[in-house]
């Protein structure tokens, strides 16, 4: 077995699970800790279930701002985001994705 290969056996069935985090992986995990965090950013300030939403996110960090981009889309149907702006600097409300930082900023669409 390779060493990134985890085998578990129960009497006649035999499971083997590739665990190897490849780059694509790790960006989903990043664009899926970003989502809980814009979620809950939105519920500790008021936002009901159906407000739709102009966001910005600042990623300072290439490999964060990448993994943003890529699933973009999913990330703004999930929060009910209009809109959505991926910024390269500082800013917003701080927040800790995996080790990376991130901003949110969202305002109501009218």
């Amino acid at each position: 077995a390779k060493s990134d290969v985890v085998i578990e056996t129960d009497g006649p069935l035999l499971v083997a699970l590739d665990s190897e985090l490849t780059p694509q992986l790790i960006a989903e995990g990043h664009a899926r800790e970003a989502i809980r965090r814009i979620e809950q950013f939105r519920k500790d300030n008021g936002f009901e279930i159906s407000d739709r939403s102009h966001l910005n996110l600042y990623a300072p960090d290439k490999v964060l701002a990448e993994a943003l981009q890529s699933h973009l889309s999913k990330s703004s149907s999930e929060v009910l985001a209009k809109e959505v702006v991926i910024l390269t600097e500082s800013g917003g409300k701080p927040e800790d994705i995996n080790g990376l930082f991130m901003g949110i900023s969202v305002d109501k669409c009218s």
